[in-house]
């Protein structure tokens, strides 16, 4: 992917979606330093907090990923942004809470049902609930499962999830 030219008047908006392709295609590396980008402009901005955050969890840095979303929540506060961005808050410390192991199953089932719940979810939510409650309750597993499929029956998660309801 071409670099996004170091253009001084680049918004947030801008340099964020940028980081959310490069996160896409797996360079996570370069997809923080656009979050960063983004940060140095607005140190608050919700979606290059959610990115960077995302870009933590893949790292399997779930303490640092927690403090950023932490920042999340109360940027969301305080400005207008829509219900989806809550909704991927909310999967996102699920996905964090996954990260702790059993100790922490609760917190991560309790987040993602807490996501699904909320309009613009995005389907992600769906497949990490039934990865949250795959060990002990397979018929609840199976259904968030299929529920992913029926958003996103080519994303990202497609094939694990066709897998966990074989």
């Amino acid at each position: 992917m071409a670099p996004l030219a170091q253009d001084e008047n680049a918004s947030t908006d801008v340099i964020t979606l940028y980081g959310d392709a490069l996160y896409q295609a797996e360079d996570s590396e370069q997809a923080m330093a656009q979050y960063e980008r983004a940060l140095a402009i607005d140190r608050e901005h919700p979606e290059a907090l959610l990115g960077y955050a995302r870009v933590l969890i893949r790292s399997e840095k779930a303490r640092e990923a927690r403090a950023i979303l932490d920042r999340v929540e109360t940027s969301l506060h305080h400005r207008i942004r829509p219900p989806s961005l809550g909704a991927q808050l909310a999967m996102l410390r699920g996905r964090a809470a996954l990260l702790g192991g059993d100790s922490e199953l609760s917190a991560a089932r309790e987040a993602f049902r807490a996501a699904t719940a909320i309009d613009g979810c995005p389907p992600d939510a769906w497949f990490w609930l039934g990865e949250s409650l795959a060990g002990d309750n397979a018929p609840a597993a199976r259904e968030a499962y299929q529920h992913y499929l029926e958003l996103a029956p080519a994303g990202a998660l497609a094939a694990r999830a066709r897998r966990a309801i074989r």
